[in-house]
């Protein structure tokens, strides 16, 4: 099996686009989605049913089941969870691409630039925030991003790039009605809960109109924990850009650029 250390330096002193779920994706021309096609992208969650992307991570067995069943073979995908027993390999296939990580939650100090190979077993992971944007972004760093920019999270409010169109709600609401149904034996296992985590998620997310969603605030501000993140990164010369004005991204300190001055 393939290790996180692996990708040390993949890509160094390149562009690495973080590309969340939020409606902004809504905005996007054909022309600057081909262009992001030639760049190093990492999604998370369900930016797959926006477009494929290079990379992708999540840390809930939910969208991890979906992304087996409907995610792009291509893209490499890291799945992390705070102990070994979450990982779940027994669903997994090679072709899935699926990658597992451990996850702790960063100190606001110490991010490994470079991961040590396993030694005897033991596996140095990635730091998050509880908030899945983090993976992403120590992922870029792992990688050696020169700049990483954000794209798609805005994290003002609960709606998402999928709330925006009636087929991409009609199509995931019968993919997730299918993968409840196939990992149903999964059930019962408090981190194994994937079709109980996926009720909760079509409550709350397809089953609202535009409007309740942009009226229901973001459970969390993060924008200090980015601004932890950040500090490190400027730190250590990598520069992170936002390209959405009014997004936890700038309100962490991250300058707003034109995505067509990037791409």
């Amino acid at each position: 099996m393939r290790d996180l250390s692996d990708y040390n330096d993949k890509h160094l002193n390149e562009d690495i686009f973080i590309i969340g779920n939020g409606p902004q994706l809504c905005e996007l021309s054909e022309h600057q989605i081909e262009s992001l096609k030639n760049k190093v992208t990492i999604g998370v969650n369900y930016t797959h049913e926006f477009m494929d992307t290079t990379y992708w991570v999540c840390g809930h067995p939910g969208h991890m089941a979906y992304a087996i069943e409907y995610g792009s073979h291509d893209t490499i995908k890291f799945y992390q969870k705070h102990a070994p027993h979450c990982w779940m390999p027994e669903i997994w296939k090679p072709e899935h691409n699926m990658i597992p990580v451990l996850c702790t939650i960063f100190d606001g100090v110490n991010l490994l630039r470079r991961l040590p190979v396993p030694d005897g077993g033991r596996r140095i992971g990635i730091k998050d925030a509880r908030q899945i944007s983090f993976s992403a972004i120590h992922l870029s760093y792992i990688f050696g991003a020169k700049r990483i920019i954000f794209l798609g999270c805005d994290q003002n409010n609960l709606l998402h790039f999928f709330n925006m169109d009636k087929d991409t709600i009609e199509r995931m609401r019968g993919r997730i009605r299918d993968v409840q149904e196939k990992y149903k034996r999964f059930d019962g296992d408090p981190d194994k809960e994937i079709s109980s985590e996926m009720r909760w998620f079509e409550i709350n997310r397809l089953n609202k109109s535009v409007g309740e969603l942009r009226n229901m605030p973001w459970p969390q501000e993060h924008s200090s924990d980015f601004a932890q993140y950040f500090r490190v990164l400027n730190g250590n010369g990598v520069q992170v850009l936002s390209t959405e004005k009014n997004s936890v991204i700038t309100r962490a300190g991250a300058p707003c650029v034109n995505l067509k001055d990037v791409l």
